[in-house]
């Protein structure tokens, strides 16, 4: 995590967990066809993050300004519909998209209010 307690990250994910998204997948896209790629939903891991204790958790989609970019780098190696340009396929189709997810540490308290806590058995901590 950074200092200034933000962490970001980027990755793929599906945008539902509507029922058939993980074999349409697999029929596009080679990776998720071989379980190399598995099809996680975006909310899964904001969840997670929320239940980590971590705050302010945001995915915002960034599929417009990736998979048309990363469609026409792989075109100069691979056919139109071929697995690898199919990523772009599932993107327009809705079924897979690209976020930047962001959460924050917690705020800690004042140190001086922390260290007055009573503890169990031992009076105060100094």
């Amino acid at each position: 995590m950074r200092t200034d307690g933000e962490e970001p990250r980027t990755r793929f994910f599906t945008v539902d967990d509507e029922s058939g998204r993980t074999e349409e997948l697999a029929s596009l896209l080679e990776t998720f066809a071989n379980g190399l790629d598995i099809a996680r939903r975006v909310t899964a891991l904001t969840d997670a993050i929320s239940r980590a204790g971590l705050t302010a958790v945001r995915a915002e989609s960034i599929g417009a300004h990736v998979w048309p970019e990363r469609d026409l780098r792989l075109s100069r190696w691979w056919a139109p519909g071929t697995w690898p340009r199919n990523f772009l396929r599932a993107y327009e189709r809705r079924i897979l998209d690209y976020y930047v997810v962001t959460a924050e540490r917690p705020r800690q308290r004042d140190s001086r209010t922390a260290r007055q806590r009573p503890t169990a058995g031992l009076g105060r901590v100094a």
